[in-house]
């Protein structure tokens, strides 16, 4: 323990000590990838660097939502549209309510 310790030393300063649990949760989480995603995306944590592929459907930005299913639309138009103004665009970059921003 104090072999990893000195290698890994405990932070100072509340937001410092929050990016170092949630990193290390993130390693943790790496099995379940979709924890891991909604974990940073509540937390912001820990800071990730986008890469913008060419033809990438959000322009480099990390995504932080799924789309609603084009059947959904289509079969359920009245709930769509309504879900949709209260949440904001059907895009991959339009934070849900409770995401970090």
């Amino acid at each position: 323990m104090n072999g990893y310790l000195s290698k890994h030393a405990f932070t100072t300063g509340f937001d410092a000590q929050l990016e170092q649990i949630h990193t290390q949760m993130w390693v943790s989480l790496f099995p379940d990838e979709v924890e891991a995603y909604s974990n940073w995306r509540r937390t912001g944590y820990p800071k990730l660097t986008p890469v913008n592929i060419t033809g990438n459907l959000t322009n480099g930005t990390i995504p932080r939502r799924l789309l609603y299913p084009l059947a959904e639309e289509n079969l359920n138009g009245p709930n769509f549209k309504a879900a949709v103004a209260r949440q904001g665009a059907n895009t991959l970059t339009t934070r849900i309510w409770w995401d970090k921003q």
